[in-house]
């Protein structure tokens, strides 16, 4: 695996360690000021406590392109803990479960969350020879599912899908417009001369995908709580 800066990090080998910056500071403290401003105390409590995972995970897939094992296993852990407490107090989807209920529900979209995204990942590498969804990525995937429900799990992947690929169009327009028009009539080939950013051994650009489907999975529910009838007529 290639880390931002080029640097090879080879299976096995000691991860870098992961610093958190001052704008991470700043982005978790609003964001915890915004779910209780918005939610119940109890729903924003394990809201902000998701929160503060996510940030983790994009600072994360950022700067190293590997989502913690720590961080999705808290996810999964603050995800179960809520589905109890919305099954045993009545609340959001937990309505006329018991709080076991409720959690072997999560578990069970949680489940079919990873295994949906692993299927897409061994389906990739049979069609292409090549990896193309790390299995970070579908850790991540199954800890998010137990906070969503397959509607909003589907959604959550359809916006973290195409925010990831409007910044990789963005910033390959814009690395095109620095390299300014090619001398003597030569045409720029793509990723002839552009720099996409780090790539991988088989020449693909390297997206941290869970930087986009972290925030996704956590928008999807923190609007699902603030705005119970906000899928309009969807389910």
């Amino acid at each position: 695996m290639a880390l931002p800066d080029g640097t090879a990090l080879e299976v096995g080998a000691a991860e870098p360690p992961l610093r958190l910056r001052s704008l991470d500071v700043v982005v978790a403290a609003l964001g915890l000021i915004a779910l209780a401003v918005l939610l119940p105390p109890m729903a924003a409590l394990f809201a902000g406590a998701f929160w503060l995972l996510v940030v983790v995970v994009v600072r994360s897939d950022l700067d190293r392109y590997l989502i913690p094992d720590a961080a999705s296993l808290g996810i999964a852990a603050t995800g179960l803990a809520q589905a109890w407490w919305a099954g045993w107090a009545g609340v959001g989807g937990g309505v006329g479960a018991g709080g076991w209920e409720a959690v072997a529900s999560a578990l069970a979209q949680g489940l079919g969350a990873g295994a949906a995204v692993y299927a897409v990942r061994t389906g990739y590498r049979w069609l292409r020879g090549q990896e193309g969804i790390g299995f970070g990525d579908v850790k991540l995937a199954a800890a998010l599912g137990l906070w969503l429900d397959p509607f909003a799990q589907a959604l959550a992947l359809q916006l973290a899908a195409m925010a990831a690929l409007g910044v990789v169009l963005t910033a390959r327009a814009l690395e095109r417009r620095s390299q300014g028009p090619a001398e003597d009539g030569a045409r720029v080939e793509d990723g002839a001369g552009v720099e996409d950013g780090p790539e991988s051994p088989h020449g693909m650009t390297m997206v941290p995908f869970g930087a986009f489907l972290a925030p996704a999975g956590f928008a999807v529910h923190v609007w699902a709580q603030a705005v119970p009838d906000g899928w309009g007529g969807w389910p």
